[in-house]
């Protein structure tokens, strides 16, 4: 299995990150100050209930016979599997998988491909386009960015991730994510920022996998024994369709909260969305073009690259920080005496992608 090795100059960026980090805290105050005083009133929060979520993909098929048709289309399953289905008596050569785009809204990125590549249909029954597979897979990356990205789950409610829930989050380049932890709900210390994640990239995604088994997940950060493995370095069963590079490994507890913000300056506004860990929770940062420092070595994405919160962002933030305590809650490093120890039972990548699992005959 593929591990992502730290190296020296790599943490050193990360503790050069922490003068930025302090100066961004201070901007914000802690949770207690932000919280309400005793009797008073705050506009209550429509909490929602989000579905289990899966991810599914969109996929690029060649077949050897029709070398100029691209078809693209989109599964539950993997890629390979659908290919091996079309691949009947009734074609004359079987299809190969030239890419697959996991995505948390296959249906929405099919959709958005096909209406784009419009002008090249072969056929407006079937699923086949007149395109070079380079144009096909730049479509369906363009897409991802709008049907995972923020605009998706901007919502009103907080999203919660349960165990058994997989999302896909894709971001813009200077998206960023603020991790709010409350140390004691008992307490009601509030909520404080912990840590800042960045997408360095159009196209970064946060990967985002709820379960129960809190040995089953690492991170980087908390120097975890296993906090530099991919947990899904392939998508397919054959270990040909490498996952994007990984650039970021954390883990959250249940009652952390991460919050998406995206700010467009010019023309001032705002989109955030809230997740709610209900469970622990694997993150997993990907990005298909690696950004580096001046000193060459890779940002990863808890590498913030600004050393001041945009303007506008502040006071969705301090809102978010002054929400009532969560559902659920576990401490980030706990006592084994009490709880259960984290990242002591890594798991293959079936148990974080279904998928990829053999289907019992």
């Amino acid at each position: 299995m593929w591990r992502w090795n730290r190296r020296p100059a790599e943490i050193a960026l990360r503790r050069q990150s922490g003068a930025g980090a302090a100066r961004i805290h201070d901007e914000l105050g802690s949770g207690s100050d932000r919280l309400l005083p005793l009797g008073a009133r705050q506009r209550p929060m429509n909490w929602g209930h989000m579905p289990k979520r899966t991810i599914g993909f969109v996929y690029v098929l060649r077949n050897p016979r029709d070398p100029d048709l691209a078809k693209i289309g989109f599964t539950t399953r993997l890629a390979e599997d659908r290919a091996k289905e079309l691949s009947g008596s009734s074609v004359p050569a079987q299809f190969e998988v030239v890419f697959s785009a996991p995505t948390s809204h296959p249906r929405e990125l099919e959709r958005y491909a096909h209406q784009k590549l419009a002008d090249f249909r072969f056929n407006d029954k079937r699923e086949f386009f007149e395109v070079t597979p380079e144009i096909a897979i730049e479509t369906i990356m363009a897409g991802r960015i709008q049907v995972d990205g923020i605009g998706a789950w901007q919502s009103d409610r907080v999203h919660y991730i349960g165990s058994g829930d997989r999302l896909m989050l894709s971001a813009n380049a200077t998206d960023f994510f603020v991790l709010l932890a409350m140390e004691d709900p008992l307490m009601s210390s509030g909520f404080d920022p912990l840590d800042f994640w960045q997408a360095h990239s159009d196209g970064d995604t946060l990967e985002l996998m709820g379960t129960d088994n809190p040995g089953a997940v690492a991170g980087l950060s908390d120097n975890d024994e296993n906090g530099t493995t991919d947990p899904i370095p392939f998508i397919d069963r054959e270990g040909k369709s490498p996952s994007d590079t990984i650039n970021g490994l954390e883990r959250l507890v249940p009652g952390d909260r991460l919050m998406w913000i995206a700010v467009n300056e010019s023309e001032e506004t705002v989109q955030t969305s809230i997740f709610e860990m209900r469970t622990h929770c694997q993150v997993v940062g990907r990005t298909r073009a690696m950004k580096f420092s001046p000193d060459g070595y890779p940002l990863l994405m808890n590498v913030p690259t600004f050393q001041k919160l945009p303007e506008l962002s502040l006071e969705p933030i301090r809102k978010a920080m002054a929400m009532p305590p969560p559902r659920s809650w576990a401490p980030r490093n706990p006592d084994p005496e009490h709880w259960a120890p984290i990242g002591t039972d890594p798991q293959p990548p079936g148990y974080w992608l279904p998928q990829l699992n053999r289907k019992k005959k």
